[in-house]
Parts: C-alpha cells; structure tokens; sequence
C-alpha cells in the first residue's frame, strides 16, 4: 500500500471518530523510508474531555483493532499522545505528518505547549545524556 493510500485511510478513518482530535503518521513511512520490516506508526490526541487520566485498554485495542483493519497489516503502532511521554510527543510533533485535524487551535495549542515544555527541558536532557555517555566511555557499561 502507498503512503498516499495510507495516509487517506487514516485521514478518513479519524474524521469518523468525534473523540479524535488530530491524527498523525510519523517514524520511517512518514520520512518515506520505509522497509519491509517498517511498521505505520500512527498517533492520536483525543478530544480532553473524553481522555480519562488513563485510557482504558479496551478502548486502545479497538482503535488498534480497526486501524489493523483498515491498513490490512498488523505491523501497526498507535500512540494515545494525551498520555505519552512529552519526549515522544516532541518527536510525532516534528517529524509526523498531521493527516487529520478536528480543531486547528486546540492542535496549535497542544503542539505549541509540547515543544515549549520539551525545549525548556532539553538542556537538561542533553547535559544528563552527555554525563551518561562520558561514564560509559571512562567506566564502560557494566
């Protein structure tokens, strides 16, 4: 299946689901650099009235279910960004493709709210990676 096909399945699938906000694709077949071991790595943020502290696991696995079905591949991984770590929300934001949007401002404000706190933190994030690599690279890693 192309990308094309791909994205408008998905794009069509999310406009019949009020709970989805915005809908995107991101990982190797957003970049175009798919393989045949490449899974469709697909992220959702739902409406916040509907998203509960956590998801239920029925309502993952349907979603899950119906884009497997749709897609016609089980080589799916969906993402639920309301409750994602903010390190993977930054990446979907920067390197996904958006394919759906229900409410352009309430996507601008989430995405806008993802990279300001990821970009307060990302000294942070470097300093402890870097510290990391420099143990290994002195003590090894056992």
């Amino acid at each position: 299946m192309s990308i094309k096909e791909i994205k408008d399945k998905l794009a069509k699938y999310f406009s019949t689901r009020p709970e989805i906000k915005v809908g995107y694709i991101f990982g190797s077949k957003a970049k175009g650099e798919k393989n045949r071991l490449s899974d469709i790595d697909v992220a959702i943020l739902i409406d916040e009235k509907k998203a509960t502290k956590n998801l239920s696991y029925r309502y993952k696995a349907k979603v899950l279910t119906e884009l497997m079905g749709i897609l016609r591949t089980q080589k799916v991984d969906l993402v639920i960004l309301n409750e994602s770590p903010l390190f993977l929300c930054f990446r979907v934001i920067r390197d996904g493709l958006i394919l759906y949007s229900k409410d352009e401002i309430k996507r601008i404000r989430f995405e806008v709210k993802i990279m300001s706190r990821y970009l307060d933190r990302k000294f942070y994030y470097d300093r402890h990676v870097n510290l990391s690599l420099a143990t290994i690279a002195k003590e090894g890693i056992l």
